[in-house]
């Protein structure tokens, strides 16, 4: 997909996605905190989060923290209305101007990345910080994103995750890399019933039920039961650091 494949899916689904995040506003908790512990925030920092879609990450960042947003989709809520555009890229930012950029879970509905790289490196100011967080290609959650959800939601899934060239990637556009991982957590919901209505919410499933999707989450992810009743089901991002140099 190109930038404006990104944008005309979440024309498509983007509401249905931000409605999901808007009933359970804390079933990702652990999916941001992660990102976030990658770099020290300080006050005054400004951070860009990049697509931002229902700008979710704002509700992690300490206080002190300018916050600029950048989301091309208007299907989502967003808090902040005064950075608009109707398409992802080039980016609505001046150059060298961010201390650190956040991109969680977006960009493998892109398929030339290249572009996006280089601008998340333009917008950086010197020792910029960019957190790129997405799914790893031949990870249970791919599988479960193309295989599951893809033939059973609106628009399809093919996702172009991030792999072992990402890293090298980001370093011809102008970044060092900092850390490569694989970083494991949960998503958490009250109960089981909760987790498959939230699941066929956000990535807009409609061909079969929630109890068929908790029994697919089950088969491609896992699930694990706490002692306080909740549940969490098994997720994984590939996360690099990279500052620029």
């Amino acid at each position: 997909m190109n930038s404006q494949s990104y944008t005309d899916l979440f024309t498509l689904r983007g509401g249905e996605y931000d409605r999901a995040m808007r009933l359970n506003p804390s079933a990702r908790d652990q999916e941001f905190l992660q990102a976030i512990e990658k770099v020290n925030l300080t006050n005054g920092m400004k951070v860009i989060d990049v697509p931002a879609g229902g700008e979710y990450l704002r509700s992690f960042l300490p206080d002190g923290i300018i916050y600029f947003p950048h989301e091309p989709c208007d299907t989502f809520y967003r808090q902040n209305n005064d950075i608009a555009s109707n398409s992802l890229l080039p980016l609505p930012f001046e150059e060298n101007g961010a201390d650190v950029l956040f991109s969680i879970a977006g960009v493998h509905h892109l398929e030339d990345k290249t572009e996006l790289f280089n601008e998340f490196f333009r917008v950086l100011g010197k020792t910029g910080t960019l957190v790129l967080s997405d799914v790893r290609e031949d990870s249970k959650v791919a599988k479960f994103l193309d295989n599951y959800v893809g033939s059973n939601n609106t628009t399809g899934h093919q996702g172009i995750f991030l792999h072992s060239q990402t890293a090298s990637e980001l370093k011809k556009s102008g970044f060092s890399i900092i850390s490569d991982t694989i970083e494991s957590f949960y998503w958490i919901f009250d109960d089981i019933l909760s987790m498959g209505i939230f699941c066929n919410t956000l990535f807009d499933i409609k061909k079969v039920s929630s109890k068929q999707t908790v029994d697919a989450i089950i088969e491609y992810l896992g699930i694990d039961e706490f002692p306080d009743g909740k549940v969490g089901m098994r997720w994984e991002l590939h996360t690099i650091v990279a500052r620029k140099s």
